[in-house]
């Protein structure tokens, strides 16, 4: 989800399993290591299945692997489907997954709810930090969105183990959702090259709440991680 270049041994976690090792490349518009739809293919003589009614993205199929997507697709067609009329999942012009608003939401409008699917065993560069130890797994679609230096969405802790995703301005049905990445994230895991967001503050970097905490207190006003207003002790890993 991340939108510029991750290393080419990343490997894109998601819920239990572990799907293809692939490269991916921060995009133009700017979260996570951008998952890219053709990383995930259908083995030979395989249809990706269609998403049922509420979903409006039809899976992008391609045959570069022998790694079974029906997993993958289901989880995006049911995230689809739970999100109908308040986000939807799709491939962006860039050919990567984004997440899209379904409606126009206000400034401080509660968006959506993400939950911890399960503790990371190591922080990698797909978990979420929600504490000063603890790094998560969460469901989609939070796991799909992009960062961008001056995002859309602000994030509150919530009792599911994750956050909940506010709109931080007004937002326009259709538009891609952002987050920043320093809202909930002490220090990078990526060593990201560039950060190409565009936007007018963009930081050149995403490193983390330890190098940008001035310009999240001053953007984001609350709404960021809530354990990055604690004490960090030394037995605890950044």
């Amino acid at each position: 989800m991340w939108r510029g270049r991750v290393g080419r041994n990343e490997l894109i976690m998601l819920r239990r399993r572990s799907l293809p090792e692939a490269s991916s490349r921060f995009s133009v518009s700017g979260g996570f290591p951008l998952v890219k739809a053709s990383m995930f293919s259908a083995g030979a003589g395989q249809v990706a299945p269609r998403c049922t009614a509420g979903a409006s993205q039809v899976i992008p199929e391609t045959n570069n692997s022998n790694t079974p997507i029906n997993d993958f697709h289901d989880e995006i067609c049911k995230a689809n489907v739970r999100g109908s009329g308040i986000y939807d999942l799709r491939v962006t012009s860039q050919g990567y997954w984004g997440v899209f608003a379904g409606r126009a939401f206000s400034a401080n409008e509660l968006v959506f709810r993400s939950q911890a699917v399960n503790v990371a065993a190591t922080r990698n560069s797909h978990s979420m930090q929600t504490d000063w130890h603890k790094h998560v797994m969460v469901d989609l679609p939070t796991r799909f969105l992009n960062h961008n230096c001056s995002a859309s969405l602000g994030l509150r802790a919530n009792e599911l183990g994750a956050y909940d995703f506010f709109a931080l301005r007004g937002i326009a049905e259709g538009e891609e959702f952002s987050w920043d990445y320093d809202t909930f994230e002490y220090d990078t895991v990526l060593a990201m090259d560039k950060c190409l967001c565009r936007s007018p503050v963009c930081r050149g970097q995403a490193r983390g709440f330890k190098y940008s905490k001035e310009v999240v207190l001053k953007q984001y006003g609350d709404y960021y991680a809530e354990y990055l207003r604690t004490e960090r002790h030394s037995t605890q890993v950044e």
